[in-house]
């Protein structure tokens, strides 16, 4: 999801538009969908791990073998003319612009040392990242799906973000495209069907959120770029305002359920507190709880019956005297407290007769 925010979406805006091959579109976005598709069909469990990572693994390999065969071998592949000659056009205009790449000048042992020492950087530096976004998420109570899906997701995205925008730049568009479709085809592949073949039991369901909005950006991206012959900085501010709305909906969602659980377990703790307590709590607080179907302090057989309208007691012994509800029997109640209570009856009573007989 990030990767197409901030590799194609955000790489477009800076550099004012991408333009891209209507083959090479069809070409990187096929394996991407491809792979969306296998996610989304493991998270819902309509296939199992074994076989999402045997098809993933069936269109993968023909596209990385495509990629990287020599033209003339290309020429040679076991496939119907048309889609032999259809490929062989959409990688060579995919190659256009990487010239200079695929064929760089004599390299020396110090490049070598150089990359190694860059890719060993970059691996402990992602680690350590992982790992201090993970302590920090634990410790002040960050749901895990935001602190994976938000913070990692964009914090380990952040050397292919520099990169590509450092292609789009220049001119580069395939190249971008290529990056941000393959880096989300290695996060699916390395990231979520490996670890579910190999760790068994964890359900890959909670996945499916992310499976489907990286599906509906996906195909977004490459709606706009198919209309468009490439990425203007319009559509790439949409794509942008698509992860923001997957970032917030992902978020709102884990903090309305993580108050929902705390709310839960507080709920779980108070229980407990008076389970613990004993027969004998449990006894004292049914005998100190107002006897039911007894009479009212407005001297009513029931909660309801002979209350005085707008009649409220004085007494504040027991809140059920403020709201009219039930309480504790007549003779419950100090003889200071009934006394008042028949008088006040009496008065309004006394005032209620000289209304209905004013002669």
């Amino acid at each position: 999801m990030f990767n197409l925010a901030a590799l194609i979406g955000l790489g477009a805006v800076l550099a004012r538009g991408i333009k891209l091959h209507r083959r090479v579109i069809i070409f990187e976005g096929t394996v991407a969908l491809w792979m969306v598709a296998i996610s989304i069909a493991a998270a819902t469990s309509l296939l199992s791990p074994v076989m999402a990572l045997a098809l993933a693994l069936a269109v993968l390999a023909p596209y990385v073998y495509v990629s990287a065969v020599h033209p003339s071998g290309r020429s040679a592949l076991p496939l119907p003319r048309w889609l032999r000659s259809w490929l062989a056009e959409a990688v060579a205009e995919e190659e256009q612009e990487l010239s200079g790449a695929i064929r760089p000048g004599k390299s020396s042992p110090r490049d070598a040392a150089t990359a190694i020492l860059a890719l060993c950087v970059v691996l402990a530096a992602s680690a350590a990242m992982e790992r201090s976004a993970s302590a920090l998420g634990a410790r002040y109570a960050v749901p895990g799906v935001i602190t994976g899906a938000i913070v990692l997701a964009a914090v380990t995205s952040l050397p292919n973000a520099v990169a590509a925008i450092f292609l789009a730049r220049r001119g580069r568009a395939s190249a971008t495209l290529s990056e941000a479709f393959n880096s989300n085809t290695l996060n699916v592949l390395a990231g979520l069907l490996i670890p579910a073949v190999i760790i068994t039991g964890p359900s890959l369901a909670g996945a499916l959120r992310i499976a489907i909005w990286c599906g509906l950006l996906t195909v977004t991206t490459i709606a706009l770029a198919l209309a468009g012959r490439g990425i203007n900085r319009r559509s790439g501010t949409l794509i942008i305002a698509a992860y923001l709305a997957f970032a917030i909906t992902v978020i709102a969602s884990a903090l309305r359920l993580a108050a929902k659980q705390s709310w839960t377990s507080w709920h779980g703790v108070q229980a407990s507190a008076t389970a613990s307590r004993g027969p004998a709590s449990a006894a004292e607080g049914l005998r100190r709880q107002p006897p039911r179907n007894t009479v009212s302090p407005t001297l009513g057989a029931s909660p309801g019956a002979g209350r005085i309208p707008g009649y409220r007691t004085p007494c504040r012994q027991d809140d059920h005297f403020r709201h009219g509800t039930s309480g504790p029997a007549v003779q419950d109640l100090p003889p200071r407290t009934c006394i008042r209570i028949v008088l006040y009856s009496a008065i309004v009573c006394g005032c209620q007769q000289g209304q209905r007989n004013p002669g």
